[in-house]
């Protein structure tokens, strides 16, 4: 029986402006996203039906994105087969990582793997749009200029690798939450987008920016200490990833990341992990991981 094993990285936004809505669902967005070395982890084996078994159970409700991805793929491919996927999460949930869109988009790849279906990106594109705004993203490889509702996604080439201290939350926290809250009155965009782009090491603090942490302060005031706690430690910018609560900070090095760990005690509802940029093999989800 066939099986196919896939890996789901998380995400770190390097940068993110939030505009307002157009009339939309979604509040447009300018972001830098980087894919990192922290995963979740999916195998999918043929079966009579389709199922999702998770240590998460929350995990195997209709609303995970999983399910979600495999109902789209089997509908707008006609594929009859039945899937068993087995999801393994080490990315917290609601955490700003973007576990649930990466998930969505592997499994989008793994099915067309195990029903040997040779599908390309932009076969699956539409299908990714569908499930959510990060989604399209996770199809991508390396760091990525993502823009509008998320559907426009733009390689960054020669992007260098970055290694980061990342505190993951004990918690979850609401992304309807923080959006309800944000203001954008006579908010404009932080940076010209020709800076953002260009991520010069020495920069770095100018180049960052979350339009959404000063509103998650006030749901979380924990991550604004993580955040000061990371500056306090040295590194070279602090940021909070997404609609937090998971908060990062970028490190010259991966000794530099090692040693600040080793030193950091008990970090208060959260947990400190050494993470760098994601590239296999050279790189990330080249048309090779979609044949």
């Amino acid at each position: 029986m066939k099986e196919v094993f896939l890996r789901a990285p998380a995400k770190l936004n390097l940068f993110l402006e939030v505009f307002p809505k157009k009339g939309g669902k979604y509040h447009p967005v300018c972001s830098i996203m980087d894919k990192i070395t922290l995963f979740d982890e999916l195998t999918f084996k043929e079966s009579k039906r389709v199922q999702v078994i998770s240590s998460e159970k929350s995990l195997t409700s209709k609303e995970n994105l999983v399910l979600k991805a495999t109902s789209l793929f089997k509908e707008k491919f006609g594929v009859s087969n039945g899937v068993t996927i087995f999801l393994k999460k080490r990315i917290p949930i609601s955490s700003g990582l973007g576990g649930g869109s990466s998930d969505g988009a592997s499994t989008l790849i793994g099915l067309s793997k195990l029903w040997n279906l040779e599908l390309s990106r932009e076969d699956l594109l539409p299908l990714a749009k569908e499930i959510g705004s990060d989604v399209p993203f996770f199809l991508y490889p390396g760091r990525c200029l993502v823009e509008g509702i998320g559907e426009k996604v733009t390689p960054i080439p020669s992007s260098p690798k970055l290694w980061y201290l990342l505190i993951l939350p004990d918690f979850p926290l609401s992304t309807r939450s923080v959006y309800q809250k944000l203001d954008l009155t006579g908010s404009s965009e932080a940076i010209k987008m020709e800076s953002i782009t260009k991520l010069v090491l020495p920069r770095l603090k100018e180049i960052t920016f979350n339009r959404l942490e000063e509103v998650a302060y006030e749901e979380e005031s924990i991550i604004k200490e993580w955040k000061e706690w990371l500056l306090d430690k040295g590194v070279m910018t602090a940021l909070m990833s997404g609609s937090g609560a998971s908060t990062f900070g970028i490190v010259r090095s991966k000794e530099e990341a090692e040693n600040i760990a080793s030193q950091g005690g008990e970090i208060s509802r959260g947990k400190l992990v050494v993470v760098s940029t994601w590239r296999e093999n050279g790189n990330y989800r080249n048309e090779s991981d979609f044949s």
